[in-house]
């Protein structure tokens, strides 16, 4: 797949427009072509060995649903909270993944850090709502390793935090915990 499609993400799409114009759907059949044409022949080979397309001029038509749906995806924006709707709202805690618990959503970049965070470039205005669903144990435990404005610079997103060492150590420990409403 040409590069700019394989690292397709909100952000790209966000940083660069042309690339929502070049790729939406439905493709058209240039695109299709040129995006087959650009695959391994082997590709093609197994589909018609196998008997998937009849012939090798209908692997765009085959590959089509799939391209339609990664781009679909990749594109879309990421969740946010809004009260009204909690469709996305996770069961178990993003952190220590307990389940059964009253959740809260943290802010991963801070509401107070918002105004500086843009300033200063360490994020875009779409990313200022991007949320995490906590236990209230996991959550007052983010907010007591870090200040607001580390939050917002190096540990705005949930993957970050459970790269760090203590975060994985408090998941392990918390996760053991069971939660009993009173």
């Amino acid at each position: 797949m040409p590069d700019d499609l394989r690292t397709l993400s909100y952000a790209t799409v966000k940083d660069d427009a042309t690339l929502l114009e070049k790729y939406s759907t439905p493709l058209d059949s240039t695109q299709l072509e040129s995006i087959a044409s650009a695959l391994p022949p082997a590709i093609s080979d197994s589909l018609v060995s196998y008997r998937l397309i009849q012939e090798h001029t209908n692997l765009d038509r085959f590959i089509e649903p799939a391209l339609t749906s990664y781009i679909t995806t990749t594109a879309a924006p990421p969740p946010e909270h809004t009260p009204a709707i909690t469709a996305s709202r996770p069961s178990n805690c993003e952190i220590c993944q307990r389940e059964h618990l009253p959740l809260t959503y943290h802010h991963l970049i801070p509401r107070q850090m918002h105004a500086k965070a843009v300033k200063r470039g360490w994020h875009k205005d779409w990313e200022l709502n991007k949320v995490a669903w906590l236990c209230r144990a996991c959550h007052s435990y983010v907010h007591q390793i870090a200040t607001n404005e580390e939050l917002a610079r190096e540990w705005y997103d949930v993957d970050l935090l459970l790269e760090r060492e203590d975060v994985q150590r408090w998941a392990n420990w918390i996760g053991r915990v069971r939660w009993k409403a009173r």
